[in-house]
């Protein structure tokens, strides 16, 4: 899988809401921000990747139904980590 590394200049600041409003508009590729501000624009998994995570969280799901604990997410929820990374 290769990455595009996006560095932007301080103005305009990409803050949450414009990084989301950024991701909608560009909703065909995986866009990610690391904790330094770049932007990572990457590139879709292929077949064989694809059948592997779903498999993994397929056994994910089924180990958090028995034990009754956590949540199970897949690949494409975005979250808003502690160190701003999105």
């Amino acid at each position: 899988m290769n990455a595009l590394h996006i560095k932007l200049p301080d103005y305009p600041v990409m803050d949450n809401d414009r990084l989301y409003k950024f991701c909608v508009h560009n909703s065909d590729v995986r866009i990610e921000r690391s904790k330094e501000g770049e932007i990572i624009v990457m590139s879709p998994t292929g077949g064989e990747s694809s059948r592997k995570s779903g498999n993994i969280l397929y056994f994910l799901k089924q180990y958090q139904r028995k034990f009754k604990n956590g949540k199970v997410f897949d690949s494409s929820g975005g979250f808003l980590l502690k160190n701003k990374a999105m």
